[in-house]
């Protein structure tokens, strides 16, 4: 299970119970690439995988390596970037920016891209919903203009009648430099933003694939 204390109420009373407890940190937004390898590691050791643990995780720092060198050559006409996702409620459109702190963000950072999504931002253009432990932070379509110039990723997972399909449809997105210059990426469907080393990986795929085309 997911905790952030060690002595979290759900733990007690499973261990009451005398039931076995594997519980991992859920997210470190002071270092959320090496909670996920923590976190990795530690199922591997439970569940006697030790080995093919560490294999995996090898293959992870060789895989953002080889991208580093790809995003690097790449030549970007700016490094700031940000990624997000949002839903549709009630007609309504939220846009979840992903801060400092968010896997997917430190996974951006160490491909050499600079964060848009700041403390600063959040304070001017955030109306709330901010998540800290996971990077989250919310705002809507006009938000979005307070990363300026900065490369566009974001998720799009819910098909016909989803968010992004009436974010495309507003003035606004449509007005955003990004946008104008073919610079918003979607990310392939189904990259998880809370995984281990291979959802990881395909999100640094889907970063490379559109930035080494640049």
């Amino acid at each position: 299970m997911e905790a952030f204390k060690a002595d979290d109420e759900i733990i007690k009373k499973l261990e009451k119970r005398g039931v076995p407890v594997l519980a991992t940190l859920g997210a470190d937004p002071a270092d959320p690439i090496k909670n996920m390898q923590n976190v990795f590691s530690m199922i591997g050791k439970a569940t006697g995988r030790t080995e093919r643990a560490d294999q995996v995780l090898k293959e992870f720092d060789e895989h953002l390596a080889t991208a580093k060198k790809q995003v690097t050559a790449a030549g970007l006409p700016t490094k700031d970037f940000l990624f997000f996702d949002g839903w549709l409620q009630g007609g309504n459109l939220t846009v979840r920016p992903y801060g400092k702190g968010a896997l997917f963000t430190a996974i951006g950072e160490e491909l050499g891209m600079t964060p848009a999504w700041t403390d600063d931002v959040d304070k001017a253009h955030g109306n709330g919903g901010v998540d800290p432990s996971y990077g989250l932070a919310q705002t809507d379509a006009e938000g979005l203009t307070a990363v300026g110039k900065a490369n566009l990723f974001y998720a799009n997972d819910e098909g016909a009648g989803g968010y992004v399909a009436a974010l495309e449809k507003n003035p606004i997105w449509k007005s955003l430099p990004a946008v104008k210059e073919g610079r918003a990426h979607a990310f392939p469907a189904r990259v998880w933003g809370a995984g281990g080393p291979r959802s990881c990986e395909q999100a640094i795929d889907a970063y490379v694939d559109v930035l080494d085309k640049k």
